[in-house]
C-alpha cells in the first residue's frame, strides 16, 4: 500500500499532466456546483479529470455512489479507473462503453460532458441520462 504522501505526489503529477494537455487544447469543461447527493454521468477525458479533481477536494463526496463514466477508448477508461484510486474510493469506477446497458446508470443523474468527448460516448451518455 502506498503512503498517503506518495498518493498525494502521484495525484499532483497526474493533474499537472492533465492541465498541460488541456492548456494545449482547451476543452472548456463546465461542471457547475456538485453536491453530496448529486449523481453524475461523466463523458470525455477532460470531464473525467474534472470529476477527479472535484471529488478529491470534496469531503462529503462518494465516487462510487455518485459517478458513472461512459468511456469506450481504453485511455479514457483507464483515466476513469485511475480516478477511483486518486479519490481513495473503496470500489472500482462504474464504467460503460457505447454498447453498454443503460440499466446501470444512476437514476436522476446529471450529464457532465467535455468538448473532447467522443461523439459515440456522448450520444450514449445523453441517451442514458434521458431515461
Amino acid at each position: 500500500m502506498a503512503s498517503v504522501e506518495g498518493q498525494r505526489s502521484f495525484y499532483a503529477a497526474a493533474l499537472a499532466a492533465l492541465r498541460f494537455v488541456e492548456a494545449r487544447r482547451p476543452t472548456k469543461r463546465r461542471f457547475g456546483p456538485i453536491g453530496a447527493a448529486d449523481k453524475l454521468v461523466v463523458v470525455g477525458p477532460s470531464a473525467i479529470a474534472g470529476a477527479i479533481d472535484a471529488f478529491s477536494r470534496g469531503t462529503d463526496f462518494d465516487w462510487n455512489d455518485q459517478v458513472f463514466v461512459v468511456a469506450t477508448s481504453p485511455a479514457h477508461r483507464q483515466l476513469a479507473i485511475l480516478g477511483a484510486a486518486l479519490v481513495n474510493a473503496s470500489k472500482a469506477t462504474r464504467l460503460v462503453n457505447t454498447d453498454g446497458a443503460s440499466t446501470q446508470v444512476l437514476r436522476g443523474a446529471r450529464l457532465v460532458a467535455s468538448a473532447d468527448a467522443p461523439a459515440g460516448d456522448r450520444s450514449t451518455a445523453e441517451r442514458v441520462t434521458q431515461g
